[in-house]
């Protein structure tokens, strides 16, 4: 007898696509709270997507203190001003 649980993605077929969405789905789940997803979001390339999507369900209150995720801009974080002091550079763009 089958003892598995049907996959929470949906049927998985095998194709790249089906293969990335189960392992996406997996570390979703498994890496929960961890401090993982932002960095799994930006290097898949989908963080506007998902942030924006994720800002479009919120509440007006909500929204109204949240600033629509700009692409290409919010993917870095700023350099620190004392890291600038110490070792002359330009900062980030956007910052």
């Amino acid at each position: 007898p089958d003892i598995l649980p049907p996959f929470p993605y949906g049927n998985y077929a095998d194709t790249q696509a089906d293969l990335r969405a189960a392992i996406r789905h997996e570390r979703r789940v498994e890496l929960a709270m961890e401090g993982h997803r932002w960095y799994d979001l930006v290097r898949w390339g989908v963080a506007a997507e998902v942030m924006n999507a994720y800002r479009e369900q919120e509440s007006d209150a909500a929204k109204a203190h949240m600033n629509p995720f700009v692409k290409g801009t919010h993917e870095r974080f700023p350099i620190p001003a004392a890291e600038i002091n110490l070792n002359p550079m330009e900062q980030n763009f956007g910052y």
